[in-house]
């Protein structure tokens, strides 16, 4: 549609003033007489009679026709000024000259105006590009890059209606929740994103309690942080702080690693206990990004089994390692044997005894101490001689000496049980838990044990960690040091039915215990701090009974286990129980053990 430039001012002055003063005219009281020489009046007779009740006539000839009589004429010329954005018409006709093709100009022009929303988000997004360093946005080419954009939804939507094709609901296959990886979602757990950093979480994930109306942001976003992940190399995604606050870590990282807990997991912060995590695992290089920053954690598959003496012991028990030799020293409890095993040789010797033998430890001054039969009893290996230091539960003569260690000032503590009926079944409450001193001297700490078993101190020698197998617990109990005494026991670890029954113990140098599980097939690393499981390492075969740390720098476990009571289908299963086995890769060390001071 064309217009004349003097034609388009006129009417609009003849608007303007109709306007003007149709306005001011209703604002005035009817009361006040009007000038006619300054409005323009409209007269319909017609309808002013209709009014007043006249009778319409029949003969549409007499019925009197609306006038128009212009009582004031005003007309000003008006320069045309170009708007600023042009309507885009749809005619085709050729412009005449002296005239403006606005299809023409509005072709050359862009067509997007900014409005204040628009305007305000450019204002903050410049704030933010000068703040990394960047030139500004200026308000022409966001006008033309969203007119780009709206060009290309409409050209697409256009072309889906033609051609019917993405009209359904379609899903980003590549869309997955930052913290549990999965792209599916639910009713009342939906995917929220972020505004800012376009995080995808769900909302149980990342502790979304109702999700807003509007936009969304993470935690980080609202600070307006970047943070670094304090427990890997990565930054971006969904994170959450610590405690304190000062710290940040991602939530999958948090859920991953095993010591690391979140405080309240319906809205899944604050990250807590990340001070548990072992010294060792923030010293790991990670195998996959060969970086050295957070804490790693280990996969099964770094971790090797291998059975280094395949000879079948009725009984294997008390593993300890010699450091003076590089041998490892293990008893065979019904065998009656004694047994020391060199990894150079791979070869085994061992001395056989009159009585059960229930464990044997180093001796400063030479040779071996015994908890066999009821007594203790020292053991040359030189010539095979047996000595009795003192002996135990002389009422009791259906009882025998399990397993024992010795403590960090030179006393050998070990309990006894009644002889068992068939593995593991025993006469209940007939045991009790003895220390010889360097003296030679005994105390009693206390009895009604089922199966006296593993024992270890705390790092700090404060605590005493003791196993009485049929009570399924590893109770704690206060030691002093200077007297070997204890007191206040309470358990520490409870373990599920699954997980066998607990047998021999250890620690570590990290202060974590490591229990062999009998009849459960594993060893079972836990947390004395916290009470809780952190750790399984499977063996193949089901009677696994203890354990210690050994090798040149103590890196290595050596795990016995038993035979007896499997019938010879089970003992076709797995032919090598009763064997010693080794297990590397545990990223973690032992400590050295202490030898009997007397």
């Amino acid at each position: 549609m064309l217009f004349g430039s003097l034609w388009t001012a006129y009417c609009k002055v003849l608007i303007r003033v109709f306007r003007k003063d149709l306005i001011s005219a209703m604002k005035i009281p009817d009361s006040q007489h009007v000038n006619p020489e300054e409005y323009y009046q409209f007269a319909d007779t017609w309808k002013q009679e209709w009014e007043k009740g006249v009778q319409v006539p029949s003969n549409p000839e007499n019925i009197p026709q609306p006038s128009l009589r212009v009582i004031a004429e005003k007309a000003k010329e008006v320069l045309f000024t170009r708007p600023r954005k042009y309507i885009h018409c749809s005619s085709q006709e050729p412009a005449e000259p002296g005239y403006i093709n606005i299809l023409e100009l509005a072709e050359s022009m862009c067509r997007y105006d900014l409005d204040d929303l628009d305007l305000y988000w450019l204002g903050e997004c410049n704030l933010e590009l000068a703040d990394m360093g960047c030139a500004p946005v200026d308000e022409s080419t966001m006008e033309k890059t969203l007119e780009v954009l709206e060009r290309q939804c409409h050209e697409n939507m256009n072309h889906a209606i033609e051609t019917e094709e993405g009209l359904g609901i379609e899903y980003d296959e590549d869309v997955i929740c930052d913290v549990c990886r999965s792209p599916d979602s639910e009713e009342g757990n939906d995917m929220v994103f972020c505004d800012r950093c376009n995080i995808c979480v769900h909302q149980a994930c990342y502790g979304i309690l109702k999700v807003p109306e509007g936009s969304w942001l993470c935690r980080t976003c609202v600070l307006g942080l970047h943070p670094q992940c304090i427990l890997c190399p990565k930054t971006g995604g969904a994170m959450k702080a610590t405690r304190t606050g000062t710290k940040w870590a991602h939530v999958s990282c948090a859920l991953w690693i095993p010591e690391v807990s979140i405080a309240c997991p319906e809205r899944m912060e604050p990250i807590t206990k990340v001070s548990h995590i072992p010294p060792s695992r923030w010293a790991l290089v990670c195998s996959l990004c060969k970086l050295k920053t957070g804490a790693c954690i280990q996969n099964m598959s770094s971790i090797k089994i291998e059975c280094v003496v395949s000879e079948t012991y009725k009984i294997g028990e008390s593993p300890v390692w010699e450091e003076k030799d590089g041998t490892l020293l293990f008893v065979d409890i019904t065998g009656q044997k004694v047994c020391r095993w060199d990894p150079g040789t791979k070869k085994v010797q061992s001395v056989s005894l009159e009585a059960p033998v229930g464990s044997v430890v180093l001796r400063k001054s030479g040779g071996y101490v015994m908890a066999m039969g009821n007594t203790f009893s020292a053991l040359n290996w030189q010539d095979q001689s047996v000595t009795t230091l003192t002996c135990v539960d002389e009422d009791k003569p259906n009882n025998r000496f399990n397993d024992g260690k010795v403590d960090p000032e030179g006393r050998f503590l070990a309990g006894t049980m009644s002889q068992e009926i068939r593995p593991a079944v025993v006469e209940r409450n007939q045991g009790s838990l003895f220390t010889l001193y360097p003296d030679h001297s005994v105390v009693k700490h206390f009895d009604m044990v089922d199966i006296s078993n593993g024992l270890d101190w705390s790092l700090d020698h404060k605590t005493l960690y003791y196993i009485d197998s049929l009570s399924f617990k590893v109770d704690a109990l206060d030691y002093d040091m200077k007297t070997g005494k204890s007191s206040n026991r309470r358990t520490l670890y409870k373990l599920q039915q699954d997980e066998g029954i607990p047998d021999g113990m250890c620690i570590d140098a990290e202060g974590k215990l490591w229990v062999a599980c009998y009849n459960g097939g594993r060893v079972i690393r836990i947390d004395p701090e916290t009470g809780k499981q952190i750790q399984t390492v499977k063996l193949p075969v089901d009677k696994t009974t203890s354990c210690c740390f050994g090798g040149p720098d103590y890196s290595e476990m050596y795990v016995t286990s038993a035979c007896e009571g499997m019938d010879e289908e089970w003992k076709k299963r797995q032919p090598q129980s009763g064997g010693i086995y080794k297990i590397t890769g545990l990223g973690v060390k032992g400590i050295a053990p202490t030898a009997f001071a007397g």
